[in-house]
């Protein structure tokens, strides 16, 4: 796939140019991490219908895998690869044979992506550290048939949208065994929605962009050492959007490799 081959080139790169540029041996520099992480998001979708602005709630469950490598001291690099159910219920889609709008549920899908945190100065008790995340879905096709109809008809979605967050974090390091966190991020999500309708001879297509109404997000989160190779990390999260707020929440296990 084309575009786990670009994270993987990403990832080999950053890394030749690491060891280039530092004259170290990867035994010297490279810790690998391990990690399993739950998310859940609603995000407030805009969508054109007739011309007209509407909105609608995309709600996601993630389950992903992270592979972590330490290049250096305070600069990690990962890649992700997991599970996720998207639910854009909600939506319609006006210019097929037959209208739309789409109750039908969650739909499975596949998860791509690669983060990277680097830190950037501490002062005192705190630590201030760039973070960027990109993440991609694609769901697999949902079909249903149509109720209601005297003949057969059948209609198919395929959802697909990405994810852009970037932003400082800053961590609080007073604590042995404990380090809360806060961050503000440009998060970015964006895709498409693709309904297919056939009843007979009559078949029709109808592509609909989607974007998230709210651009930022506040993060507060906290990682808790239970021994110098296991890690627990939760953390919520809030969009403002005018009078109303999306939501976030992430549960994480982290097992480090020295």
């Amino acid at each position: 796939m084309k575009i786990s081959r670009l994270l993987v080139a990403v990832i080999l790169s950053v890394a030749s140019w690491t060891g280039a540029s530092f004259g170290q041996t990867a035994a010297d520099r490279v810790a690998l991490k391990a990690a399993l992480s739950g998310e859940y998001f609603a995000r407030t979708l805009g969508w054109d219908d007739e011309a007209k602005p509407r909105t609608s709630t995309l709600k996601t469950y993630l389950a992903l895998a992270h592979v972590n490598l330490q290049l250096m001291e305070g600069f990690d690099i990962a890649v992700l690869a997991g599970y996720a159910s998207s639910d854009p219920s909600g939506v319609s889609f006006k210019k097929l044979p037959f209208s739309i709008d789409f109750e039908a549920g969650a739909v499975s899908g596949y998860v791509l992506g690669a983060e990277a945190r680097k830190s950037l100065f501490t002062y005192q008790n705190f630590e201030i550290s760039a973070y960027g995340q990109f993440v991609v879905y694609r769901g697999v096709e949902k079909s249903w048939e149509l109720e209601g109809l005297s003949v057969d008809g059948t209609v198919e979605l395929a959802p697909a949208w990405t994810r852009l967050a970037l932003g400082p974090v800053v961590a609080y390091r007073r604590f042995l065994n404990f380090t809360p966190y806060f961050s503000v991020q440009y998060n970015r999500l964006s895709g498409t929605l693709e309904m297919r309708q056939n009843i007979q001879t009559l078949a029709g297509i109808e592509k609909k962009a989607i974007k998230a109404k709210s651009p930022v997000a506040l993060l507060l989160g906290g990682d808790y050492a239970l021994t110098d190779e296991i890690s627990l990390g939760g953390e919520v999260g809030i969009m403002p959007y005018q009078s109303s707020l999306d939501t976030s929440f992430k549960l994480k296990v982290q097992i480090s490799f020295q």
